[in-house]
């Protein structure tokens, strides 16, 4: 009678030890798997849009409907979509974010925006002291921006100039000069802190 429960237990300790092991290797596996995501993106575009794979297999085209083209769902990696002259690269990442890789197009983090020249974007970060409002305006050769940050005393404000073509441009604040700054191939991204 011992000897059958001593061997009864040996057993059950045997399967419990053999059904952790493939769990474990099964959870082990499992975290070693590939995180794929599939997400339908928006391409703001007026005509229609090609999608391609990294390595330049059309995937899809896509009608545009009001400016905008819609594409079924696709995973998560690298793409170039084309419409026309304009095209934009970008990667959809496992966390659903798109990001554009190169200097054509740009996105808000909706909507892929195709360019058919390079473009950059400037960000102006400060520290309001006063409550308020203020215009800035971003003035170049051909083409002017212009934004407005509304803010309180003691916020930190960041506004934004997007989608702006290489080049040089003069940077206003209510009307007051403040600097020149240039967007290109080297620094197509350009953060400025501001004194309030």
């Amino acid at each position: 009678m011992v000897k059958q429960t001593l061997l009864r237990s040996l057993c059950a300790f045997l399967l419990m030890a053999i059904a952790l092991s493939v769990a474990l290797g099964i959870c082990a596996g499992a975290t070693k798997e590939t995180i794929c995501v599939w997400k339908r993106l928006q391409f703001a575009a007026q005509e229609d849009v090609e999608l391609y794979s990294r390595e330049g297999t059309l995937l899809q085209t896509l009608c545009t409907k009001e400016g905008i083209a819609v594409s079924d769902p696709v995973p998560s990696g690298e793409y170039l979509a084309r419409s026309g002259a304009q095209s934009v690269a970008f990667s959809l990442d496992t966390d659903f974010s798109v990001r554009v890789q190169g200097a054509r197009g740009w996105t808000d983090g909706k909507i892929l925006y195709l360019t058919d020249e390079p473009v950059g974007s400037i960000r102006l970060e400060y520290v309001a002291h006063t409550d308020g409002c203020c215009t800035f305006f971003l003035k170049g050769d051909k083409t002017g921006y212009s934004t407005v940050a509304s803010y309180m005393a003691g916020q930190n404000v960041a506004c934004e100039f997007a989608a702006v073509p290489y080049g040089s441009y003069t940077l206003y604040r209510q009307g007051q000069m403040l600097m020149t700054i240039t967007i290109d191939e080297q620094t197509p991204e350009v953060s400025v802190a501001l004194t309030s």
